[in-house]
């Protein structure tokens, strides 16, 4: 890097033979994997030492050296180191879209992407990323940038539709987070309406039936569980460590991002590829429900055109409650 100081960023680091981009400023580091998918395998808050991303206890392996068991089934979870991934075409179980067979949360979060520094100065570093899909006609492109004293990622994203047809969706952001940061004193605050279990049968939010969904369970809970937030009055969240007073929140544009996946695994011990080894809880920003369970809230990419957002992922400092996540990623909450 050519500072020690302020702002840094270089696209010249690996991690175990992967291209790996590497920004930070004085209160955040982040570690982006290029060779796959983009993938934010480090989110660091400096001052706490506190890395809010989740870390499998897969090992890491490079997809070129290896072949499945099942060649035509690609399982996400085969490759999935935890992190945060962009997913897109596809959410969730994969399915045929438009004659392209896709699989388990798209195809995005596996390929390479080009990286170009945009700005490097010790004030605010940014970078361009892009790829192109195989089996869709898209180009997705988005940037990252850090400004000096603020624990705030900017991301901002546009999506183009290089083929001919209308085509329809689904895109989502899907952090997970770990035990350097999560136990059972986090709480999930998030301005939804209502939501959905995993079998599409409504609950109330966050309270349904004596049960407060907003709590996170303990480490050793032996449970698994999948909700959909929606009814959102604002797009934002904020998983919040009440006893650290520490957290991690996200803003986004409600119009286009209308859902909030929100899962949990704690230490569930009946689920590959993990058998007990997994706490860990995702919350996603979607535009869309499962295929499965709301085939209608695909969002639709027409043909030549392009579709655009803004995001903001922001460190939570000093706030054991949140009110709200404003759309520049300033935290209100005591």
């Amino acid at each position: 890097m050519r500072r020690n100081f302020g702002c840094r960023v270089s696209e010249e680091f690996t991690f175990k033979g992967s291209r790996m981009l590497v920004m930070e400023n004085d209160l955040l580091r982040l570690s982006v994997l290029l060779d796959k998918g983009s993938e934010v395998i480090e989110f660091l808050h400096k001052p706490t030492d506190t890395d809010f991303m989740w870390r499998s206890p897969l090992v890491h392996l490079d997809p070129y050296k290896y072949l499945q068991s099942v060649p035509n089934t690609i399982d996400f979870r085969d490759y999935y180191m935890g992190g945060w991934q962009e997913i897109f075409p596809v959410g969730g179980a994969g399915f045929e879209l438009a004659g392209a067979r896709i699989g388990n949360h798209g195809e995005l979060w596996g390929l390479p992407w080009g990286c170009q520094v945009v700005q490097d100065e010790a004030e605010e570093v940014q970078v361009k990323l892009w790829a192109y899909t195989l089996r869709t006609p898209f180009y997705v492109e988005k940037s990252l940038s850090l400004r000096r004293g603020t624990p705030v990622l900017s991301i901002s994203e546009r999506i183009e539709n290089l083929g001919e047809i209308d085509l329809g969706i689904m895109w989502g952001h899907h952090p997970a987070f770990g035990e350097s940061f999560l136990d059972e004193h986090c709480v999930l605050r998030a301005p939804a309406g209502s939501m959905l279990d995993e079998q599409g049968r409504p609950c109330a939010w966050p309270v349904h039936e004596g049960g407060d969904f907003r709590r996170i369970l303990p480490k050793h809970s032996d449970k698994w569980n999948m909700y959909f937030l929606q009814d959102l009055s604002e797009g934002w969240y904020a998983l919040v460590n009440q006893k650290k007073r520490l957290g991690f929140g996200m803003a986004w544009d409600k119009s286009l991002f209308r859902y909030l996946w929100f899962w949990g695994c704690y230490n569930f011990r009946n689920l590959s590829p993990w058998y007990g080894r997994a706490y860990t809880v995702a919350v996603e920003p979607f535009t869309s429900l499962p295929h499965a369970m709301a085939p209608d809230t695909l969002l639709t990419i027409p043909a030549r055109g392009t579709i655009r957002t803004e995001l903001k992922a922001v460190v939570i400092e000093g706030k054991g409650n949140v009110e709200k996540i404003n759309p520049d990623g300033t935290v209100v909450g005591t």
